[in-house]
């Protein structure tokens, strides 16, 4: 049976299906995207609507994406406090930093990449204590421009 979603490219299809690997029946859908290639997407819960299904393993894969980040890049394991409320707030501010990693890429034009942000905020931050042993008064209109720069280098690189 085909499906009617709305802003869904490509087309999708639902059925339910006797899969012998689980040795039960499965509510599968076909997503056909418009590159052609196709993707399939499968509950044991064979209530859940076609579009649930789709819906909330498309949604799965991209939290997934989202954790993968946070533990690779902004230290989600590292934490080493037992307290419940201490590891609520590193867990916290493990998932702030993304979100303002995403935020300040968004604004600057860069596609997102956690890898390359993180390579721009080290070198800003070399960069600081660099005019920091100087002890110069910075120009912030030199430094402004400079930090643009980068961001413009980095989005030509990727």
């Amino acid at each position: 049976m085909k499906l009617h979603i709305e802003r869904l490219e490509g087309t999708a299809y639902t059925l339910i299906a006797y899969s012998k690997a689980l040795k039960q029946k499965v509510h599968l859908v076909i997503w056909i995207m418009p590159n052609g290639k196709h993707k399939l997407f499968f509950s044991t819960k064979t209530s859940m609507s076609g579009e649930d299904v789709l819906r909330t393993y498309r949604s799965r894969f991209q939290i997934e994406f989202c954790f993968r980040n946070v533990k690779q890049y902004t230290g989600l394991t590292h934490c080493q406090a037992r307290h419940k409320n201490l590891l609520d707030f590193f867990y916290n501010a493990s998932f702030a930093s993304q979100n303002v990693a995403k935020v300040m890429m968004k604004e600057n034009g860069m596609p997102y990449s956690m890898a390359s942000f993180k390579e721009v905020m080290a070198s800003t931050y070399i960069a600081k204590i660099i005019f920091d042993k100087c002890r110069r008064i910075p120009n912030r209109k030199l430094i402004s421009h400079t930090v643009k720069e980068l961001f413009s280098w980095q989005r030509k690189a990727a």
